[in-house]
């Protein structure tokens, strides 16, 4: 009780720098203002389409990865039938709700975690079921939804090495917050054995594997890959194509590639400008070499953009529509939701978060597509991906940035196909697991 109070009061002392924060905000993009007035539950009931009488599956997902990873369980919930809301803390996650699922999907802001905005938004939405995806652990939220007699559900659970030793500090409050799931889904035996240490109940707490193998490639796939590559990359490629084109095959056939292409996805401050280097270190032995710049935060594609003018880097943006030539070293890819066209444009992908101690990203969309990967040696946050993918010879880790270029290098000379959906298949299934078990809980007249 002690803990929930302190919480409390210190959510209360910041609440008005919460405030401030985002009106300044809001002056760079006025959707900030109304992540705000979400925050507080300032919104009606019919603004979200959903009748007096309905109860929605409510999931909380904090950004853009998660949202993604979760399309294959959002796409079983509606087949079942379900009116489905999806939370999430940034406006690029609330975008891909959009973008993935157009209007099937209701999507709103994450309440501020005091009781009263939390119970206001719980009263208006009026939620069967609520999930929570990987580590958002909102104790106020989590508590409240549990005294509502909701099913909660903890699923894709994981706790790095460092979130671990903070929870131990204040192991009452972490254990409370835990036992008021009903279930928890842990993406590994690993993180099984964390949550067990911290006081989850073991009859409440499985290793169901990681949702995230379990991906859901678009449609339009090869489709968009082949437009992005004569729009923009013209110069780069020379394929030939099947007669018989199968938009569905996602294996693209390269038989002569007149440039190398290599893209650096989900990349943080510090980690670009390494990058940089080690591209026109590349350049010198491959001259016609190209760098596709994912930064992770659409709120930094501005500084990226300023440090290639500023070592006067030859660049493109996506978002200028205009097409790479022979002398562009740099590509920005300065858009939302593309990421996947660009892994299935490039010979090798280094994943980003991992040069710096940020933890890394999810490196299997790339795999997804037959792209290898490498990353550098801070991948704490996806550890059990990261050590399947080292053991089964899919993916590299560079010790630092020397060892990076050596292998980005080898791999743009590296022309043999890659085939990694053997590996995905193998470790697929808990999309279907843990569906079953949220349908076997939910009531049935909401399915």
């Amino acid at each position: 009780m002690l803990y929930f109070l302190l919480y409390n009061i210190f959510l209360i002392l910041t609440l008005p720098f919460y405030i401030a924060y985002y009106c300044v905000l809001s002056f760079k993009n006025i959707e900030n203002l109304n992540l705000l007035i979400q925050n507080f539950s300032f919104f009606y009931k019919s603004s979200l389409f959903l009748s007096k009488n309905d109860r929605p599956i409510w999931i909380h997902a904090s950004s853009v990865g998660e949202v993604t990873a979760l399309k294959p369980l959002i796409i079983k919930l509606l087949q079942d039938n379900c009116k489905i809301i999806i939370s999430s803390m940034t406006i690029t996650g609330r975008s891909q709700v959009t973008k993935l699922f157009n209007k099937k999907v209701l999507s709103i802001y994450k309440p501020y975690d005091l009781k009263f905005f939390v119970s206001l938004c719980l009263k208006k939405i009026n939620p069967s079921t609520f999930i929570v995806m990987e580590t958002e652990l909102w104790p106020n939220l989590i508590k409240q939804v549990h005294l509502k007699k909701i099913p909660l559900y903890l699923i894709n659970a994981r706790l790095s090495d460092r979130s671990l030793s903070y929870y131990k500090k204040i192991p009452s409050f972490v254990k409370t917050t835990l036992n008021f799931f009903d279930y928890i889904f842990a993406q590994s035996k690993l993180d099984e054995q964390k949550f067990l240490s911290l006081g989850a109940k073991k009859e409440n707490l499985s290793n169901a594997g990681n949702i995230k193998y379990d991906i859901c490639l678009p449609d339009n796939l090869n489709k968009v890959s082949l437009d992005i590559q004569n729009t923009l990359f013209a110069f780069a490629f020379a394929f030939a194509f099947a007669k018989n084109f199968d938009s569905k095959d996602i294996n693209i056939k390269k038989e002569k590639s007149a440039t190398n292409i290599w893209i650096a996805a989900s990349t943080h401050h510090s980690e670009e400008d390494s990058l940089i280097k080690i591209n026109q270190n590349i350049r010198k032995s491959q001259p016609n070499t190209l760098l596709i710049l994912a930064p992770r935060h659409p709120e930094r594609f501005s500084a990226v953009i300023k440090l290639c003018e500023k070592k006067n880097i030859n660049y493109v943006t996506r978002s200028s529509k205009k097409t790479c030539d022979n002398n562009t070293e740099v590509f920005i890819l300065d858009s939302l939701g593309e990421l996947i066209y660009f892994y299935k444009l490039s010979k090798i992908a280094f994943i980003g978060g991992s040069l710096v101690s940020i933890g890394g990203h999810n490196p299997l969309e790339a795999i997804a597509v037959n792209t290898p990967t490498v990353w550098g040696p801070y991948m704490f946050n996806f550890l059990e991906i990261k050590n399947l993918l080292l053991k089964n010879n899919l993916g590299q880790e560079a010790l630092n940035e020397k060892n990076l270029e050596s292998i980005i290098e080898n791999g743009l000379k590296d022309n043999n196909k890659k085939d990694f959906t053997t590996f995905l298949k193998s470790h697929s299934g808990t999309t279907q697991t843990i569906h079953n078990k949220i349908k076997n809980k939910t009531p049935t007249k909401d399915f």
